[in-house]
């Protein structure tokens, strides 16, 4: 299954270094390949170097690809972490 959202930023610390580190550890629980796709790059989301290098910043838009069986449950996780 694959799942295509675009997210909001609303992290007032937006992905910097630590929450980054913490995102990757949420997403490597999961089996689907995640990909961020910001401003024309496509990243790796359980890379913690190259999340931080979209140096995300709250009210930024940023696309998730999601592709696997456990898609949804990932976009979940992912929109939950965006949104706090």
């Amino acid at each position: 299954m694959k799942v295509e959202k675009d997210l909001i930023v609303n992290r007032a610390d937006g992905l910097h270094a630590r929450p980054a580190g913490n995102l990757v550890k949420q997403l490597k629980a999961y089996e689907s390949s995640i990909v961020f796709v910001y401003k024309d790059r496509h990243i790796d989301g359980k890379s913690i170097i190259q999340l931080m290098k979209l140096s995300l910043k709250q009210g930024e838009r940023v696309k998730v690809v999601i592709d696997g069986h456990d898609a949804q449950q990932a976009a979940a996780a992912i929109e939950r972490f965006l949104e706090h």
